[in-house]
């Protein structure tokens, strides 16, 4: 019973987070992602391996809550900026499945080809952004941030395990 509650929790978080992202003022989040990425990616900065994103812009666009936002570097120096029309990649993903790449539960290629992330625009772009996030090394991060995203993807996982029982046996039942 309380498993089955959580699950429908976290399947329904989307939902809820949804109006509060969409009324929040751009500045109040993408400020403290800025300094997350800045933070994230240092040693990344410093060896220059992000330089192929100068005066270029990765948009994220996290259908399920309505948020998108842009990361380019200006000067050495990551910026999350609103996101436009004239990006030059997007990746685009449901937030569990992002949250799942994040967690480093689920390869990103897996999910392009099961079409739960997309990439569009300059696929070049795309693929070196994705190759540097590989092999950034995710235990530099705090670990009460790597405890926070492992505990979530796994209720994620679970939720998504329960809903695929739960329409198989469904589908079963119809037969």
């Amino acid at each position: 019973m309380l498993k089955s509650i959580l699950h429908r929790a976290v399947m329904q978080a989307p939902k809820v987070l949804r109006l509060p992202i969409q009324t929040l003022p751009f500045h109040w989040y993408s400020r403290p992602l800025q300094l997350a990425l800045q933070q994230l990616l240092q040693e990344q900065l410093a060896d220059g391996e992000l330089d192929f994103l100068e005066q270029r812009t990765l948009q994220v666009d996290v259908s399920d809550l309505s948020l998108s936002f842009i990361i380019t570097l200006t000067d050495e120096q990551l910026q999350v900026l609103p996101p436009s029309v004239d990006a030059d990649v997007v990746f685009a993903g449901e937030s569990a499945d992002l949250l799942l790449v994040a967690a480093r539960r689920t390869d990103p290629d897996t999910l392009f080809f099961r079409r739960k992330l997309s990439i569009s625009g300059d696929t070049e772009l795309g693929l070196a952004a994705k190759n540097m996030l590989d092999a950034v090394d995710w235990e530099q991060l705090p670990k009460l941030l790597i405890t926070m995203l492992d505990k979530t993807a796994a209720l994620v996982e679970q939720a998504q395990l329960a809903e695929q029982s739960s329409t198989s046996q469904a589908q079963s039942a119809q037969a």
